[in-house]
């Protein structure tokens, strides 16, 4: 029933040890959070990124980007003096010196297309030729059996159908019949032959883009000056200025607040790490 009391020797080590001696698994962690950061440190600095410090006092201890080198980073709306002084420099030099006009933020850059594109139809691949649309109204295909064998077959293309012209014309009347079955059901949608205050019928409206639509009501490819009221092209007129206003607004403030970390000595950083100011706009640099 009685259980004998352990020995002394079963005791921790920690109450065996003497009075004042380091504990070894201490040592240990000591030592790899010196080591820790010891590869932190070189990897901070192995990676070249610059201290935003302020300060004559930084710029001598080597924290802060010299003013005498040229930063490597994109000019600021701040920077104006500097450039002034370099286009007066560089005024004798003619037209080596001259620079490209400055494209606005608001192009986007033109993807180009091939001349050519593969296009499936009742099973066979057809190679079609993109034509100029201010020239021809119709694209122009061939076709192989083979892929480097001889052509079997060519002409005209109906790229809105994708299919050969030939076949379209013999399918018109169904894809006509098609279309006004469409049409009958939309206008019996939206209130048979509803129209809106400007005079357009709606179900029309709806169906804009078939291409028997453009066809036989061209009106409707145009679009809309207003819907509900006259007074909408002045509202519209009025919300661009205000856009206009409010960007312009944005870089004049934008403008000081650089020139004023210049005069500070503040390095802004680089332009990159911006987060743009309207995330609505911007999805992949929200923060929710």
């Amino acid at each position: 029933r009685f259980h004998r009391s352990k020995s002394s020797t079963s005791l921790p080590r920690l109450m065996l040890m003497p009075t004042g001696a380091p504990d070894p698994r201490s040592r240990r962690r000591h030592a790899a959070v010196l080591v820790s950061l010891a590869f932190a440190v070189l990897a901070f600095l192995h990676t070249g990124v610059r201290l935003a410090f302020a300060g004559a006092a930084v710029q001598r201890m080597g924290l802060a980007p010299s003013a005498l080198a040229p930063a490597s980073r994109v000019a600021r709306c701040a920077e104006v003096v500097d450039a002034e002084v370099a286009d007066e420099d560089d005024a004798g030099d003619g037209e080596e010196g001259a620079e490209e006009p400055v494209e606005s933020v608001f192009d986007t850059p033109v993807k180009r297309k091939r001349k050519w594109y593969l296009q499936k139809y009742n099973g066979k691949y057809y190679k079609v030729f993109r034509s100029d649309r201010t020239k021809w109204k119709f694209d122009y295909y061939t076709f192989r059996e083979e892929k480097d064998g001889p052509v079997v077959e060519q002409g005209l293309w109906n790229q809105k159908y994708c299919q050969p012209l030939r076949e379209f014309n013999e399918n018109k009347p169904e894809y006509m019949r098609q279309w006004r079955r469409k049409m009958r059901k939309m206008k019996y949608k939206h209130g048979n032959g509803e129209k809106w205050p400007n005079g357009r019928k709606i179900y029309i409206h709806k169906m804009r883009n078939h291409p028997f639509t453009k066809m036989l009501y061209p009106s409707y490819s145009k679009p809309m000056e207003w819907i509900f009221s006259p007074k909408e092209v002045e509202k519209k007129a009025q919300r661009e200025r205000a856009m206009e206003l409010q960007r312009r607004l944005a870089q004049e403030a934008e403008q000081r607040r650089l020139a004023r970390l210049q005069e500070l000595g503040v390095w802004p950083g680089e332009e990159v790490w911006r987060r743009p100011a309207d995330g609505r706009r911007n999805r992949e640099h929200r923060v929710w």
